[in-house]
């Protein structure tokens, strides 16, 4: 399927919830956006600094799951 490899190549950290590609990304403040979009576009983000990036895609993915939930 294309759709998911086109999604990899711009959100390439999967594993964390099935089905959901993230990246994070430095924002001129300094800081990290810390994204997640799936198949369906539908997406989640938070902001944080560098120390905080693991943190905050395990957050994205509950932020995710809670979507999937709905």
């Amino acid at each position: 399927m294309a759709l998911p490899t086109a999604l990899k190549s711009k959100y390439p950290i999967d594993g964390l919830l099935d089905g959901w590609f993230f990246r994070y990304e430095r924002l001129e403040s300094g800081m990290y956006r810390v994204e997640g979009i799936d198949e369906l576009g539908r997406s989640v983000s938070r902001i944080c600094p560098e120390q905080k990036i693991d943190a905050t895609l395990r957050l994205c993915a509950k932020d995710a799951l809670q979507i999937e939930r709905q």
